[in-house]
């Protein structure tokens, strides 16, 4: 009996053993499924980037506004009939500089 016992033990364990550590096993198992979520974590990331440069797309077919926002931007673009102004800090730092060489000016020609 107790040869019987340590037989069927032993065929168990050898049944088991594929099951746990041969190909297609367990431990394959949770390497694929770890591989999976990674992917699947991928794939969620280029969908969000995806839909971004869709809105993009599909915004630059229809409408001028993106366009014209870039236009403005980067080349400093404006309308007709627009009328660009200065910011006043600019200004005042023009003129206080012209100021300045007026005065040096001046005083150029009282030292003669």
């Amino acid at each position: 009996m107790k040869i019987l016992t340590i037989t069927l033990g032993l065929l168990l364990l050898l049944i088991q053993y594929p099951l746990w550590f041969g190909k297609g096993g367990w431990r394959e198992v949770m390497n694929y499924r770890d591989a999976l979520n990674t992917q699947i974590e991928k794939n969620i990331e280029g969908r969000a980037v995806n839909s971004q440069i869709k809105a993009e797309v599909v915004d630059l077919k229809t409408g001028l506004d993106e366009i014209e926002e870039s236009a403005r931007s980067d080349l400093g673009m404006i309308k007709e009939g627009e009328v660009f102004l200065k910011p006043w800090i600019s200004l005042q730092i023009m003129f206080q500089s012209s100021f300045m060489v007026l005065l040096k000016n001046r005083t150029a020609h009282l030292n003669f």
